[in-house]
């Protein structure tokens, strides 16, 4: 009998404070992964005037979300590499 592969998505989250290479370090590591994604939370996040309040917070984290599901659910893309400043447990158990 033969055994079929079961391959399993990955989800790879990068956090930490502004400016330490976030970005950087999640493109890098999106090259060298096949079929891979990458999301930086600030495209989510870009209102100009930038406004952080729970109303612009929640819709950037739906954004976020919306984004990782979409990747997830295409044949074509079997990692996503996330990073963002996530300042808040609850931020990063909502995403």
């Amino acid at each position: 009998m033969r055994k079929e592969k079961i391959w399993v998505k990955k989800v790879v989250i990068i956090n930490g404070p502004i400016g330490v290479g976030k970005t950087t370090v999640g493109k890098l590591l999106c090259n060298r992964l096949d079929k891979s994604a990458f999301i930086d939370g600030d495209w989510c996040f870009d209102l100009h005037p930038f406004i952080a309040n729970k109303e612009t917070k929640d819709m950037a984290i739906d954004n976020i979300v919306h984004m990782i599901n979409n990747y997830l659910n295409c044949s074509h893309c079997d990692y996503v590499v996330f990073s963002w400043v996530m300042d808040k447990k609850d931020v990063y158990q909502k995403i």
